[in-house]
C-alpha cells in the first residue's frame, strides 16, 4: 500500500476517535505533528514563545471543539490551517502578513505559469535541500512560508492557498516572487551556483 495512503486512512480512524471524545487520539495526532507544526510556524514567526503558544492553542482548541469537527478532513492541511490562523490572529506580524500578499497579486498570467513549471520539474537531491533551506531563510514571511509548503512539505496550489488564507492567483505570484528572490540570492553564491541551475 502507498505510505502516504496507509498514513491517511491511520489518521481518518483516529480523527473519528477524536471527534467521539477519545483524548488519546488527540495526543496522537499532537505527537505527530508537533515538530512539523513548529517548523512551519517558524516560517511564519520569529518569535518561538508565540509559535509553541499558538500549537497549543490549537490543539486545545481542537479538543474543545472536537465534537463539531468534519469527519472528512485532510489533517494535514487542516492543523497548518488552524496555526496559521492562529499566528496572523495573535501575533505583531499578523496585519502585515495578512496584507503582503496584496502586493503581488497583479503579477502577469505568463509569470504565474512559470512558478507552476518550475516547481513541477523541480528535482533536488537531500543535501542540496539543506543548503536551499537556509537561502530560504531569507525570504520574507509570506514568500518563505509558500514555499515551504509547495516544496517542503508538498502542499498542492490549492491547500497552500486554503492553509495561508490567500487566493489560488496569490499562491502562484508569491511563489514567482520567492523564486526569483532565491535566483538573486543564489547568484551571488559561486557555491550554490547548482541550485540556481537547478532551479533556473
Amino acid at each position: 500500500m502507498n505510505p502516504k495512503l496507509q498514513v491517511e486512512q491511520e489518521e481518518s480512524v483516529y480523527w473519528l476517535q477524536l471527534k467521539d471524545g477519545d483524548r488519546s487520539a488527540l495526543r496522537f495526532f499532537y505527537d505527530s505533528y508537533v515538530d512539523e507544526l513548529f517548523g512551519f510556524g517558524m516560517k511564519l514567526s520569529s518569535s518561538e514563545n508565540q509559535v509553541k503558544d499558538a500549537i497549543q492553542e490549537v490543539f486545545l482548541d481542537l479538543w474543545k471543539y472536537h465534537s463539531r469537527v468534519s469527519s472528512a478532513v485532510n489533517v494535514r492541511v487542516y492543523l497548518y490551517k488552524c496555526l496559521a490562523n492562529q499566528i496572523f490572529k495573535t501575533g505583531k506580524e499578523s496585519k502585515k502578513s495578512r496584507i503582503v500578499h496584496q502586493d503581488y497579486v497583479e503579477e502577469s498570467t505568463l509569470l504565474v505559469e512559470s512558478v507552476e513549471s518550475t516547481l513541477i520539474n523541480l528535482q533536488v537531491e537531500a543535501h542540496l535541500k539543506v543548503r536551499l533551506s537556509e537561502a530560504v531563510d531569507d525570504l520574507p514571511k509570506r514568500q518563505k512560508a509558500v514555499i515551504d509548503c509547495l516544496f517542503f512539505q508538498d502542499f498542492s496550489y490549492e491547500e497552500t492557498a486554503q492553509i495561508l488564507n490567500i487566493n489560488l492567483r496569490s499562491t502562484y505570484t508569491l511563489a514567482w516572487k520567492a523564486l526569483s528572490n532565491l535566483k538573486r540570492h543564489l547568484s551571488k553564491s559561486s557555491s550554490l551556483l547548482v541550485l540556481w541551475c537547478l532551479f533556473f
